[in-house]
């Protein structure tokens, strides 16, 4: 289970700063993290479709699909949200399976571990740093990000 706690517990033990960042994230909280990002006016502003409801619960519902729901026109919004760098073959396997739920009515979209935005074919590729970062600049986000903060050294609960 250690495995699992993205250098938490290192970062208590050694009393290092919080620092918000991707890998202190674990897979639940990025998929969360994705889901609200979309629903910002900052993911509007990159012409991406805005999410206004989810059709599932975020992640672990569907095999290929992390976040599934609905834009302000109606259409479908599909994600996958991956730690994989862009080009690797975990990333490309993620984009092949998402191609394959392609319509005229859904938006097909991967959050990874990309270097830039790529809208050059049937799935968007968005960089799942730059979803931190927007995020972070909403009073929302700023809020949600702390929230995912360790205890203070010390700290005792109840």
């Amino acid at each position: 289970m250690w495995h699992r706690d993205n250098g938490l517990v290192r970062l208590l033990v050694d009393n290092e700063p919080w620092e918000p960042s991707v890998r202190r994230l674990s897979v639940a909280q990025q998929e969360v993290l994705c889901s609200e990002v979309m629903r910002t006016d900052q993911w509007a502003h990159l012409k991406l479709p805005r999410l206004v409801s989810l059709l599932l619960p975020t992640g672990r519902t569907l095999k290929d699909i992390d976040i599934y729901g609905l834009d302000s026109n109606g259409n479908n919004i599909v994600y996958q949200v991956t730690n994989a760098q862009h080009n690797s073959s975990t990333s490309q396997s993620k984009i092949e399976r998402l191609k394959q739920l392609a319509s005229p009515s859904a938006t097909l979209i991967l959050i990874c571990d990309a270097k830039k935005e790529d809208r050059n074919g049937e799935v968007i590729v968005f960089a799942l740093k730059e979803a931190l970062r927007l995020f972070n600049r909403t009073v929302v986000g700023e809020k949600w990000i702390n929230a995912g903060a360790p205890p203070a050294p010390g700290a005792h609960y109840q």
